[in-house]
Formats: C-alpha cells, structure tokens, sequence
C-alpha cells in the first residue's frame, strides 16, 4: 500500500485527510528524550505520554534554586519566600497530587502504518492517519 505525499490532502464527503509528514528517513541515530515524555520506542511505534514526572521536576528545580538564591542574597528574605512558597508550592502540591491518580494511557505513533491512535476516556480508540 503507497502512502500519499506530505503535503497532500484527501477530501471525503465530511472529513478530510492531511498528510502533513513524509515518511521517515533513517539516520542512525538513537533517539533521546530529555523530559521523558517518550514512554517506549522501536522501530515500528512511539509511544508519548502526559505522565511525566521528570519534566515537572525539571521544571520546577531551578525556580527553586533561584528562589534560594535570591533568599541568601537579600537581607529581608520574607516576601521572597512567601513568593517561593505560592509560586513553587502550589504547583507542588498538583505533582503529589497527581502521583496518586491512575496513569493515564499514551498516545501511540506508529512509523509504518503512519497513524496515531489516541486513547480516549471511555476505553475506546481513535485512530487518525
């Protein structure tokens, strides 16, 4: 089976297809993931996900250390880390939060078929090309 052209668009009766990606080119390098938001890869799917802890992490670290940067260096900390507290803390407190809901499913590319299939919430599959 060919796949359409990038670029290329296919018009049905009330939908249409856009095929915004070309096929893709091998380059012998592997992949990295910096935020860890790729959940598994191979050769034929990628699967990314929201879930991901690292990132807010990341984040919210350096906030942080700058937060306690400006604390050491002003001579009246107070306001500072008052600041700290509702900038970084809040946010905090959605990441523990979220620790102990149920993780949510991925959304998975895959690379021959050129489809995603995003999961949706009552259990069932959307399949897009």
């Amino acid at each position: 089976m060919s796949t359409p052209a990038a670029g290329t668009s296919k018009k049905r009766m009330l939908s249409r297809n856009d095929y915004l990606a070309p096929l893709p080119i091998p380059t012998g390098q592997k992949p990295c993931d910096v935020l860890n938001t790729i959940w598994r890869k191979n050769e034929v799917f990628l699967d990314i996900g929201n879930y991901s802890i690292g990132s807010a992490v990341m984040v919210m670290w350096p906030t942080l250390m700058v937060f306690v940067l400006a604390g050491y260096i002003t001579p009246e900390p107070g306001m500072i880390w008052i600041g700290a507290l509702i900038i970084i803390g809040i946010p905090s407190m959605f990441l523990i939060q979220g620790l102990f809901r149920e993780v949510p499913l991925p959304v998975r590319f895959n690379r021959q078929r050129r489809e995603v299939c995003v999961p949706r919430d009552d259990g069932q599959y959307w399949i897009v090309p």
